[in-house]
């Protein structure tokens, strides 16, 4: 196990370094988790192809700010355009990015992730899982809303089952806001074509 931790610290100051080199690298670096990110980033594409989102460790930092609500009525409420903004430099960071660096910078990571995911159990070619997880993304099209909430415990749930009953990717989906939606879904074509093509 000490072997493992000493090779994730030394592929996540190789994915680091490359990032650091890389134009919006900068920007990218500031919204990853500072460890163990290749294991983190392998866990969720894994779970986001399958249109699951991992229970705690992300790749990602949180998203700064709290979940914005409109109050309707006595716990009823609706999501709040203003939360779609919480979500804005993200998406910008990663939709502005060149995927021909991306995809040369996941090429020199590939056997890392490859190792990665063999070591939570699975042998499957790592492309293919990326794929599945960018059309879970693609192939989702919300309705406009509004979206009603309730919050029966510390947490809110859709007050409709037919928004409540989605799967975790398209619900976080609805989250992050129609336009940002859709600036992702303007720029995965590119990454989906060279990941097919290699």
């Amino acid at each position: 196990r000490q072997r493992q931790m000493c090779i994730r610290d030394r592929s996540d100051t190789m994915l680091f370094n490359r990032l650091a080199e890389m134009e919006l690298g900068a920007s990218l670096l500031r919204l990853l988790a500072p460890d163990d990110v290749i294991r983190k980033f392998v866990v969720f594409v894994h779970n986001a192809a399958q249109g699951e989102l991992p229970q705690l460790e992300y790749p990602l930092r949180r998203i700064p700010g709290e979940f914005e609500v409109n109050e309707v009525d006595d716990n009823f409420y609706e999501l709040a355009p203003a939360n779609y903004q919480r979500y804005e430099p993200m998406i910008s960071t990663v939709t502005d990015m060149e995927p021909a660096a991306v995809m040369s910078l996941y090429r020199q990571m590939k056997p890392l992730f490859q190792e990665a995911y063999a070591e939570i159990g699975y042998q499957e070619d790592f492309d293919q899982v990326a794929l599945r997880a960018i059309d879970q993304i693609m192939s989702f099209e919300p309705d406009s809303g509004p979206y009603q909430l309730i919050k029966p415990s510390v947490q809110y749930i859709y007050a409709e089952n037919r928004y409540e009953s989605l799967p975790p990717v398209q619900k976080q989906l609805i989250r992050i806001g129609p336009e940002n939606l859709q600036r992702l879904k303007q720029r995965l074509p590119a990454y989906r074509e060279r990941l097919q093509a290699d």
